[in-house]
């Protein structure tokens, strides 16, 4: 079996938390990206405050308003309710590129894991 680790630095909102450095060890039964994004998942649920159901409601219509902007033929009235609710209270976390690997960079890259809901809970 193949296995691996690597490090990943976690950046809190709160300044006044410390910046930690995180071995994330991986094998061929775990993808790398769902290794790092499972263990934030866990760490956004256990730090950041749940969604109100005001905020879960506008974090939903978003989401609906993508999809309908993505497919324009869905009907967004066709979607489960149940379905709806279990994705509000669903942790994410949203991935951005700051470092696309490339040849010229030796394929290093830097990546930015945010909690996707952080901004309708109000976080910092």
């Amino acid at each position: 079996m193949t296995k691996g680790s690597f490090q990943i630095v976690m950046v809190p909102a709160d300044a006044s938390q410390p910046i930690e450095e995180v071995n994330i060890t991986w094998s061929t039964d775990t993808e790398k990206v769902s290794c790092i994004t499972d263990k934030l998942q866990a760490h956004f649920k256990k730090t950041t405050a749940e969604m109100s159901e005001e905020q879960k409601t506008a974090f939903l219509d978003t989401v609906l308003q993508q999809a309908k902007k993505n497919n324009p033929q869905l009907n967004t009235k066709d979607i489960d309710p149940n379905l709806l609710a279990n994705f509000g209270g669903t942790q994410m976390v949203d991935i951005v590129a700051l470092l696309v690997p490339t040849k010229a960079n030796g394929f290093d890259s830097v990546s930015l894991y945010v909690d996707d809901g952080g901004s309708f809970k109000q976080s910092p």
